[in-house]
């Protein structure tokens, strides 16, 4: 798996649409399609990992 930049998939996808005469209906099923992805880094796990070690640290 490897992150991307949606936002700037996303241009790329209206850039081609106007570039390259790309059917608007499928160039917004498209982009839409992109934005329903889910992130792939839960941000709060991460936070409540990095505390619960900060706390262990702090106790040792």
């Amino acid at each position: 798996m490897r992150l991307i930049d949606a936002d700037a998939f996303n241009k790329q996808v209206a850039a081609m649409t106007i570039k390259e005469n790309y059917p608007v209906e499928k160039a917004n099923a498209m982009m839409k399609l992109i934005d329903m992805q889910p992130t792939a880094l839960d941000l709060a796990d991460i936070r409540a990992q990095l505390e619960k070690r900060i706390n262990e640290d702090l106790a040792e």
